[in-house]
Order: C-alpha cells, then sequence, then structure tokens
C-alpha cells in the first residue's frame, strides 16, 4: 500500500513508484481532484487508473471549452461581416441623391 500526499514513504520504495506518485499528486493538486477522505489510490493500478481517468476528464473538458469557443467565434464574425455590409450599404446610400424616405427604407 502507498502512503500519499506527504506521508513518509519507505525505503522500500522505487524510484518509479515515488515518480508515478508525484505524477499523481501534481494531476490531484492542479485538477483539484485530490483526495477525498479516505479516498486515495492504494496500488500501483490504482493511481495508473486515477492518472487516465484525469487525462480523459481534462481532455473532454478542452474539447468542450474549444467547441463553445469555436461557436462564440463563429458568431463574432457572422456579427462583424454584417457590420460591413451595413456600412457598404450606408457608404453608397451617402454617395447617391436619393429621397430620405426611401434612404431609410433601403437601410431597414
Amino acid at each position: 500500500d502507498y502512503e500519499l500526499l506527504g506521508r513518509a514513504h519507505s525505503d522500500r520504495s522505487s524510484t518509479a513508484d515515488r515518480y508515478l506518485l508525484a505524477a499523481y499528486w501534481v494531476c490531484a493538486l492542479l485538477t483539484t481532484n485530490g483526495t477525498v477522505g479516505d479516498l486515495y489510490p492504494k496500488n500501483v493500478g490504482e493511481v495508473l487508473f486515477m492518472l487516465l481517468l484525469v487525462c480523459l476528464s481534462l481532455t473532454l473538458f478542452n474539447y468542450v471549452v474549444g467547441e463553445i469557443s469555436a461557436m462564440v467565434m463563429q458568431t463574432d464574425e457572422k456579427m462583424l461581416k454584417l457590420r460591413e455590409e451595413a456600412g457598404a450599404v450606408e457608404k453608397f446610400l451617402k454617395s447617391q441623391a436619393l429621397p430620405a424616405h426611401l434612404k431609410l427604407e433601403i437601410q431597414r
């Protein structure tokens, strides 16, 4: 069994185990998925499974945030294009000698 997160490690633990626990500690801290009460990985398999789940959850989260960001950017691009077109229409109307009521009707 591992003793994690600041608890003393035995001299019997290998360097690979210590690096694995360090990776677990970093992931738990950065993702705020740290230990909850008495729930923490107790062997190499559980640590690896937890690291895999954290990586998958971060990947899914980043995908969702990226898709939302892309949707917002597309909306901004459409709005920018509409403003450019409205500006071009307004510039055209100013250059033409049209009655005011007709200019107003075209702008709508």
